[in-house]
């Protein structure tokens, strides 16, 4: 199992009809100043700049920065390219838009020993991190395709009400349909927000994508909509190691994946609640 960053996670989301924030992966501060003539997203927005590297706690490190214009991300850029954080040197920034919002939410896509597991619940962020009984689970036997009313059972349980269940089901069956398709491990967002302007679901922070195979990454590097994509990739089971002739991309810090706690409510597919 391999994990592949924010980007290409991105950009197969979009590709299975996710909504995404626009953004570029960039490796200088020229890069981006190019990329700024050429979109008028970049120069509109107000912009977020992240270390796109397999590091934790990039708010605390000083390596994601808010609310800046396109000349301020340049300078953000600069700043974080070339960084050392421990073993690893920052080599590429994610940046993409602000989505100006009020509500979080979470949800993920787990393969399990007996099939996959959804996630859902009706918060998201840090919050979701100290609320974790408030998430809601289906569980899917091996092969099993979630039913629509499976899936708005499970927003519905989550707390979703009115249009906004409509667009939770909607985007947890999305969310399955990218994670079968790509034959991900585990696909996570959080957090998934509703977005002012037009009240749509978007996946804003996407954490934590893992794939089973090689050939799962190179495709997501292939598909993904990025100016330059260079997919980070690491083994789940053992720490960094130098780069093998063998394998064509640079191995980086493992991360482990998110604890799954055992008393969440579980809805199977026949609607009956088990925890």
């Amino acid at each position: 199992m391999a994990k592949v960053l924010e980007g290409p996670g991105m950009g197969l989301m979009k590709k299975w009809g996710l909504t995404v924030p626009n953004y570029v992966v960039v490796t200088s501060v020229d890069e981006l100043a190019k990329l700024g003539q050429a979109n008028e997203w970049l120069k509109k927005s107000k912009l977020v700049v992240k270390a796109h590297e397999a590091l934790g706690s990039r708010f605390k490190l000083g390596l994601v920065k808010v609310d800046l214009d396109l000349k301020g991300a340049e300078a953000a850029t600069k700043e974080m390219i070339g960084r050392h954080v421990g073993s690893i040197t920052v080599s590429q920034v994610i940046v993409s838009e602000m989505i100006s919002h009020k509500e979080e939410y979470y949800c993920a896509v787990k393969s399990t020993r007996t099939g996959t597991d959804i996630l859902v619940a009706n918060c998201g962020g840090i919050e979701v991190e100290s609320n974790w009984e408030r998430v809601n689970r289906l569980a899917l036997e091996v092969g099993q395709q979630p039913s629509a009313d499976a899936l708005e059972r499970l927003a519905k349980d989550a707390g979703f009400t009115g249009s906004l269940l409509k667009k939770m089901t909607d985007f947890a069956g999305k969310m399955f349909t990218c994670f079968d398709s790509e034959d991900a491990q585990y696909l996570e967002v959080n957090p998934v927000v509703l977005r002012e302007q037009d009240s749509e679901l978007i996946a804003l922070d996407v954490p934590s994508t893992k794939w089973k195979s090689w050939r799962s990454i190179q495709r997501s590097k292939a598909r993904s909509n990025l100016s330059r994509s260079q997919a980070e990739i690491q083994p789940c089971s053992q720490p960094a190691v130098a780069p093998a002739s063998t394998i064509p991309m640079r191995l980086s810090h493992a991360v482990a994946s998110w604890p799954i706690t055992p008393n969440i409510p579980v809805i199977h597919q026949t609607g009956r609640l088990k925890c």
